[in-house]
């Protein structure tokens, strides 16, 4: 979520940066977009929950799906980093899931808070809950 994070479900209307971070798991598979490409430790992740608090969301995908995802994702190791200000963290679970039909938007959301009540409002959105930041 954005720093600072005044919000829950859903978060728009409360005082807050539209900035926070887009992180996935798949199968157990971490995946991280930043400034220096695609990370797939678990520790990028868990460094920004110290920072931040989250939003979980539970896709309802077949397994097919899942592999889809995962796949597509991986794709995305070991290439550049942020090129603009729409390929950030919140560009490639976009695309990936885009691939598997018409279940976001056409177009990609820039601001990581806007993927986050897509995903919200999405029917593929299976549940959502708050994680609290595990930091001080």
């Amino acid at each position: 979520m954005p720093l600072p994070y005044q919000g829950g479900l859903p978060s728009y209307g409360k005082a807050h940066s539209t900035f926070g971070h887009v992180s996935v798991e798949v199968n157990g598979e971490s995946f991280s977009f930043g400034p220096n490409g695609m990370d797939t430790s678990a520790t990028y992740t868990a460094r920004q929950r110290e920072l931040r608090d989250a939003i979980a969301h539970r896709l309802n995908l077949s397994p097919e799906q899942e592999g889809k995802v995962q796949s597509c994702l991986s794709r995305s190791r070991g290439g550049g980093g942020y090129s603009s200000v729409s390929n950030n963290c919140a560009a490639p679970i976009q695309n990936c899931l885009r691939e598997l039909g018409p279940v976001l938007s056409p177009l990609n959301a820039v601001f990581p808070e806007t993927l986050n009540m897509m995903l919200y409002v999405s029917p593929i959105a299976e549940s959502s809950k708050n994680l609290k930041r595990r930091g001080p």
